[in-house]
């Protein structure tokens, strides 16, 4: 253990701060309206991203905050990091199956996957923050 005192989540605040950070984007694109296409392909990601997101990075930010760490821009390097690992997972998985020739296919996810986990990380930090009354 460090030296750091663990802090006390409270449960229904990071529930709602983690499932609503997603959406603050989506709710952004929608001044973007005139132009269709952009909301939607926000919404379209809460669709494919939400599940590895809830899976991986939730036990990530659940553990970050209980250390103590509240900043919504280290909540964002937290998102970019799972998110680097388990495309750095998938790149060898997929390498393994399928050689070397498919390989590029992890940068479909990789890419706009990152931006993804470093908003919505953010967003549950400072969510997080907003709900529980904390300063950053």
């Amino acid at each position: 253990m460090t030296g750091k005192s663990q802090h006390q989540i409270q449960p229904r605040y990071f529930a709602a701060a983690l499932i609503l950070s997603p959406f603050m984007p989506v709710l952004f694109s929608l001044s973007f309206i005139i132009f269709f296409p952009i909301p939607g392909i926000v919404a379209w990601t809460v669709f494919v991203g939400g599940l590895p997101y809830l899976i991986f990075g939730g036990p990530a930010l659940y553990y970050w905050l209980r250390a103590g760490n509240t900043n919504p821009l280290g909540a964002a390097f937290l998102g970019l990091g799972v998110n680097a690992g388990l495309c750095l997972i998938g790149s060898v998985a997929v390498s393994i199956g399928q050689g070397l020739q498919d390989a590029q296919q992890v940068l479909c996810f990789l890419i706009p996957g990152s931006v993804r986990a470093m908003i919505w990380c953010a967003g549950c930090a400072f969510l997080y923050n907003h709900f529980t009354g904390r300063t950053i």
